[in-house]
């Protein structure tokens, strides 16, 4: 189980790689709704650790995590976030890509349950982050708005 765990905590890599290799396909708007919704829900998970600071499961606990040792807070998970962020953009677009990319997302914060560094809450947290920033990036297209903005 420890390899199962210690692969799906890594497949959030396989999801970013993804991204270059749509790009050179031409989807680039794919790849920007998903590349902003990642960032935006990474820094709004950010910011949420420092409010809420929940000690993480093997903190309270007392043991050694399978994955990783980290000093900031548990809730939500930046992993899940951003994972569930690049795969609900790539749903939007395509349906039948989104579907696997999800239940990957989703193993991934699983993962991080059974890895010991994340409550089932902070997945929950993660995951409704993730999927809403991408939502909100697909439904207004933000990267034309940046574009209007000259930002």
């Amino acid at each position: 189980m420890n390899n199962l765990v210690i692969f799906a905590d890594y497949a959030i890599f396989f999801l970013f790689a993804l991204l270059p290799a749509l790009w050179v396909k031409n989807k680039r708007e794919w790849v920007l709704h998903a590349a902003i919704s990642a960032f935006a829900a990474w820094l709004i998970g950010k910011f949420l650790k420092d409010f809420f600071a929940v000690q993480r499961p093997y903190v309270a606990n007392d043991f050694t995590p399978l994955v990783g040792n980290f000093s900031d807070g548990s809730f939500p998970s930046n992993h899940t976030a951003a994972a569930l962020a690049i795969s609900v953009s790539l749903y939007l677009h395509k349906y039948k890509w989104g579907v696997p990319l999800i239940i990957i997302s989703l193993a991934i914060g699983v993962s991080r349950i059974l890895g010991g560094v994340h409550y089932p809450l902070d997945i929950l947290g993660g995951a409704a982050i993730g999927s809403v920033v991408a939502w909100i990036t697909h439904r207004l297209h933000v990267h034309k708005l940046l574009d209007r903005l000259s930002l």
